[in-house]
């Protein structure tokens, strides 16, 4: 297939006597109504045929076909090909038609992240039923609600996630050996396009989860249309990252299964660990990737998201605004295509794109195939370009409404006066027409918000808080923690104080860990408006109470000890809280599992990586966790001190034994004022620029992005490694920010005595090779007999003096001069 290229259209209006008036402010055009429509025309011309009287099974079939014997999906060890895929599903199907499922029958699907979680999805819909995707994690109250309001006909899980949610009635064990002698082959199709694909649940304003049905003919139209825009072909791998409650779970499913695709399928570890979700993306090659904006945040805060986003050649960025400060750091991977996607669970997945790959602007872009957007003013009406209004949805993806209530359904989804025969979804979000034609998003008319993609409707939270025994009143706000991103905050009056922690476990007893709020605050009274109504904006903000947990109300303990002090430089940089214990438990303070996995990130930059995320959530306090990390140093089965290591190219290589050479090289004094200069606009020493242009070196040469040395960074008798990235590093001013960031986090540093490491000697090992980095004049006599390559800037007589020893017997004379050689090419080109 080929891709289709995001161009941008020409502008709605290209003459300048068209446009009656234009406020830059504020983005208005006074037109007439006649204007009006036929700008949305133009907007809204997206026909694009495809074969409308496919069911998906029949989609998924036809690949098969095609691709036999392709890899379909890779789980951990475990692959399966398209062909035996399909047995599986095959199989099932014809154990669901046995057991009386087929045409307008619901099957709820509970299992884990597996091949079995595909097979079942396929085998359900190849019966002629639609599918109901439930998280494994849903609290068993809220589990069994869905499976009851939704009258399910049957349920397939695996035995262990039976047991532990109390599951009764009709269940189909995934890893049951009931399928054994089933037929292998396509059983014939009993249903149509216009039947159910699935019904996802999603947040309720009653207090409820409400159900979406969405049909075969939406999820074939979303595959057409975004395969228009976005290129899915049998060479592509697509990452596995999304939870199957998610409707965009359905594009890493479907759209790589209809085209040939390898999907590459996280484990739960992975998904919320970015050290291993980046490793994944690496060993894999993955160069598809669909997330959203706050997972993407905790991928990135991990040092080797570089080389897995040097991997990848299309991400798709949805599910919550995309946050400004994020583009420009992926527009530094040139190959990568950047893609903004818009749309509620009521359309299908997702209804409008923007490539943002070569823009500054962050828009929603313009509608798929097939599908037409209006912003209606608050008269009901279009609204001109830069008029805010409600976004309204209408085409191929629209849902058939909410499952069980034809009330709610009515309200939602209206008769279009645009088309007749037709309907529009009303989708709460607030939006305004740009003059080139894209859509911005611009807020919300309700109280709906999202939280890490997750959409949540605060009533639902409060209608379960205000249940919590001893509340007397409650209101929740969506707030916007220190790194952009939205979290929840719990109000609440009580007559006496109440354990937190309670409060919150009863929470995660009946919803989502993602609607469960991070912070809980007692006040004495709501403040009200002059009409008498909740004043949501007079709320205190969380940042000027304290963290007390409990009742008991604790005082704060202070840290005491150097790696106490750097884990709360973490949390504070984190968390809303002004003041932060040592005893605060992380998740009682605002904590959440992804700012856990950017802590854990964080914390790893200065104690390389001794800390796993099960190992915060084992240890959720600064005190606990400090001592964890203490422990782990301790330990003597660790040895005392490890040196890191570089592979330098062969050619760098000496095959015979010699002794140590040290080379010395002088700068010219004239240049020296040009170095001060450049150190004190990055607020760095003449030293710390110097080991950073050496560093630098040493990278280009070795082709390695990312490694770590040795280091004597203070003029302290002590050293410390250090680990250094320069994936998607394209200028030397951003090698000197990231040095300035490593000697800011130094003293974190675990640190090991110069004496006790020149003990330990070096066995013979010409590749790979370590090396120190030493400034000032600190004593590096002996040091020889660990490293093999020691750069250390000094000082004589005010100007800097390079003197670089070498381990003759692993390291060619001629290569080490030509390392000195190209380091003064590189320091006098600063000045120059």
């Amino acid at each position: 297939m080929i891709p289709c290229v995001l161009t941008p259209l020409p502008p709605l209006f290209s003459k300048e006597g068209e446009i009656a008036a234009y406020r830059n402010e504020e983005l208005q055009l006074n037109l007439n109504e006649k204007d009006i429509l036929s700008m949305y025309s133009r907007l809204n011309d997206t026909d694009l045929e495809y074969d409308r009287d496919k069911t998906l099974a029949e989609l998924f079939e036809c690949q098969v076909r095609s691709t036999p014997d392709s890899i379909a999906v890779v789980f951990e060890d475990k692959t399966v090909t398209y062909s035996q895929l399909n047995i599986k599903a095959n199989k099932l199907a014809w154990k669901l038609r046995d057991m009386g499922i087929g045409r307008g029958s619901l099957v709820a699907v509970i299992l884990n992240r597996s091949i079995e979680l595909f097979a079942a999805i396929l085998g359900v819909l190849k019966s002629g039923a639609a599918y109901i995707p439930i998280d494994p994690d849903y609290p068993p109250e809220r589990v069994r609600y869905m499976l009851s309001f939704s009258n399910a006909a049957l349920v397939i899980s695996s035995q262990n996630i039976s047991e532990g949610t109390d599951l009764h009635g009709n269940v189909l064990n995934a890893d049951d050996t009931a399928l054994e002698g089933q037929k292998e082959i396509n059983p014939p199709v009993l249903n149509g396009p216009e039947d159910l694909a699935y019904v996802i649940f999603t947040s309720g304003s009653t207090g409820k989860p409400k159900g979406v049905m969405i049909e075969q003919r939406a999820v074939n139209n979303f595959f057409a249309g975004i395969t228009r825009l976005i290129d899915f072909n049998p060479s592509k791998k697509i990452l596995g990252l999304t939870t199957v409650s998610f409707d965009i779970f359905v594009l890493e499913t479907f759209l790589p299964l209809f085209t040939g695709a390898r999907i590459i399928l996280a484990n739960e570890r992975q998904q919320m660990d970015s050290k291993l979700l980046s490793s994944l993306i690496v060993t894999h090659r993955v160069d598809m990737l669909q997330i959203t904006p706050s997972r993407l945040q905790m991928l990135m805060s991990h040092p080797k998201s570089r080389e897995a986003l040097s991997c990848v050649k299309e991400i798709m960025v949805g599910g919550e605004a995309f946050v400004k400060k994020l583009l420009p750091e992926l527009q530094k991977f040139s190959s990568l295509r950047i893609f903004n996607m818009y749309g509620p669970t009521e359309t299908t997945v997702w209804s409008t794109v923007m490539e943002l790959t070569n823009r500054e602007k962050i828009t929603i872009g313009r509608p798929i195939a097939n599908t037409q957007v209006y912003i209606l003013n608050d008269r009901n009406i279009p609204a001109g370009i830069g008029e805010p209004g409600e976004l309204c949805i209408s085409g191929d993806g629209l849902a058939r409404g909410y499952l069980n209530d034809r009330e709610k359904t009515d309200e939602s989804f209206i008769e279009s006066p645009f088309k007749e025969g037709t309907r529009l979804y009303r989708t709460g979000d607030l939006a305004r027409l740009l003059p080139d034609g894209d859509i911005e998003v611009i807020g919300r008319n309700d109280s709906q918000v999202k939280i890490r993609g997750y959409r949540i409707e605060i009533k639902e939270i409060e209608e379960a808080l205000g249940k919590y025994e001893g509340i007397t009143g409650c209101a929740v706000l969506a707030l916007d923690d220190k790194m952009g991103y939205k979290y929840l905050a719990a109000y609440y009056t009580s007559n006496g104080e109440l354990d937190k922690s309670g409060i919150r476990e009863e929470l995660h007893g009946v919803l989502p860990s993602y609607m469960v709020p991070s912070v809980f605050i007692r006040i004495d009274e709501f403040p009200m408006t002059p009409n008498g109504k909740l004043d949501r904006k007079a709320l205190p903000s969380p940042e000027g109470f304290n963290n007390e947990t409990s009742s008991d109300n604790t005082q704060k303990v202070s840290v005491d000890n150097e790696v106490q002090r750097e884990i709360l430089k973490v949390w504070m940089e984190l968390l809303p809280a002004k003041s932060i214990g040592i005893n605060d438990n992380f998740f009682d303070i605002g904590g959440n599992s992804m700012q856990l996995v950017i802590m854990s990130n964080m914390i790893n930059e200065v104690y390389e990586d001794k800390v796993e995320v099960a190992d915060i959530f084992a240890n959720p306090t600064i005190k606990r966790l400090a001592g964890f990390i203490e422990s782990k140093y301790q330990n003597n089965d660790e040895p005392l001190y490890e040196a890191p290591v570089i592979e330098f190219p062969d050619a760098f290589m000496q095959d015979s034994y010699e002794d140590s050479i040290k080379l010395c090289l002088n700068v010219d004094e004239n240049k020296i004022r040009g170095f001060e200069e450049i150190s004190l606009s990055y607020e760095i020493t003449n030293e710390i620029l110097f080991a950073a242009m050496f560093l630098f070196l040493i990278s280009q040469i070795t082709n390695q992005k990312a490694f770590s040395v040795a280091s004597i960074l203070t003029g302290e008798n002590a050293i410390r490694n250090i680990s250094l990235d320069f994936n998607g590093i394209e200028d030397l001013a951003e090698v000197l920010m990231q040095m300035k960031g490593i000697t800011e986090r130094y003293s974190g540093c675990l640190s090991y005595p110069v004496e006790q490491v020149r003990e330990l000697g070096k066995g013979i090992n010409n590749t790979p090779a370590s090396v120190l980095v030493a400034v000032g004049g600190t004593q590096t006599k002996g040091l020889e007999n660990v490293f093999d390559l020691i750069f250390q800037i000094d000082n004589k007589d005010g100007a800097p003096v390079f003197l670089l020893e070498y381990n003759a017997s692993v390291f060619k004379q001629s290569k080490i001069k030509k390392i000195l050689s190209n380091y003064q090419e590189l320091i006098e080109m600063l000045v120059d």
